[in-house]
């Protein structure tokens, strides 16, 4: 992937998280009944025989893709197509082969149905009067252009590499944010965990941190005699010497599950253990334990939040599961 292509998805991924913390929801219920459409056409044409010269003597394009490709009527391009039409009473959608081939803010090409979904969402929030001000785009814009040392005509070009316009940007970004906003309106605010919930998960589930182990680490250059040196260095292990004379390392951590099966001898070690572990190219590896932090059980407080996410999951994919089944039902969909 362009290097700079995906620097617009990280760009446009750090204005999805920004604008989310800015949530403004108005409850003003109202029904909605269905509505039925008729399709009249599905399919966009642009008919020009300077077009079609143009294109025959310098073409601009593949035309075996799926778009842009020249209809079986003469001097007629086929540009897009209409996949889906939803029509609500707050509105009418449109879904074009165009907006499945675009790939989203994260990289990938979205399916039909996740921008039908989209665009159900982004029309019952309309209800609710769920907006963002042409001034907070500004202000998430300028967010995410100090974050990545970007200036304006600099994200302005990452759009035409991307594929859009600046215009699309803003509004794309508008319509995440209202569409993120009603599912936190619909959703999140449905989602009550008790704390008796909470203190009941966390005492069937308990968890404990792991050991930590504080090593310090030497290679002894070897002697003339290496296997005299060797036997003297077992013995004043076997005898608990102090081994301050050879130079250790200062002292680091590693975690329990950090430790490889190579150097599996520490988890037996005892804090002030030395262990001459390998004889190296550049001399005898000797591993010395200064200090051990063992297991300990992960408080309730330093897990509340974690657990609360935890229980929160399957009630919110529950709700989420509902609100899509009653904005299908009350819409009108039309698959082309």
């Amino acid at each position: 992937m362009n290097i700079r292509i995906y620097t617009f998805y990280i760009v446009c991924i750090i204005a999805f998280g920004s604008i989310q913390q800015n949530i403004i929801a108005h409850d003003n219920h109202a029904s909605m009944t269905n509505t039925s459409i008729h399709q009249t056409t599905t399919d966009e044409y642009i008919h020009s025989d300077s077009l079609h010269n143009q294109m025959q003597a310098e073409p601009l394009i593949d035309s075996s893709a799926d778009l842009y490709t020249q209809h079986e009527e003469p001097n007629t391009y086929l540009l897009d197509c209409i996949r889906a039409i939803i029509v609500t009473t707050e509105g009418t959608e449109l879904v074009t082969q165009s907006d499945l081939e675009r790939p989203n803010f994260f990289g990938r090409l979205p399916t039909l149905q996740e921008e039908i979904e989209e665009r159900l969402i982004y029309q019952d929030a309309l209800k609710y009067h769920i907006t963002i001000t042409e001034d907070q785009i500004d202000r998430q814009i300028a967010v995410v252009m100090r974050q990545n040392n970007l200036t304006l005509d600099q994200l302005k070009e990452l759009c035409t590499e991307y594929g859009m316009t600046y215009q699309e940007l803003r509004d794309k970004l508008a319509r995440v944010y209202t569409v993120n906003t009603m599912k936190e309106h619909i959703i999140e605010s449905k989602l009550i965990i008790n704390r008796s919930e909470i203190i009941a998960y966390y005492e069937a589930n308990p968890e404990y941190t792991e050991v930590i182990y504080e090593l310090q680490r030497t290679v002894v250059p070897y002697a003339q005699d290496k296997n005299a040196q060797k036997a003297m260095l077992q013995e004043r292990i076997a005898t608990k010497q102090l081994m301050d004379d050879i130079g250790w390392s200062i002292t680091f951590s590693v975690e329990y599950s950090a430790v490889s099966d190579a150097k599996s001898f520490i988890h037996s070690m005892h804090v002030g253990d030395v262990v001459l572990a390998d004889e190296r190219i550049d001399g005898f590896e000797l591993y010395r334990l200064v200090g051990k932090k063992e297991a300990a059980l992960r408080s309730l407080e330093e897990r509340y939040m974690e657990i609360d996410h935890i229980l929160r999951r399957p009630m919110r994919e529950k709700l989420m599961e509902n609100y899509r089944r009653k904005l299908f039902e009350e819409s009108t969909i039309v698959y082309l």
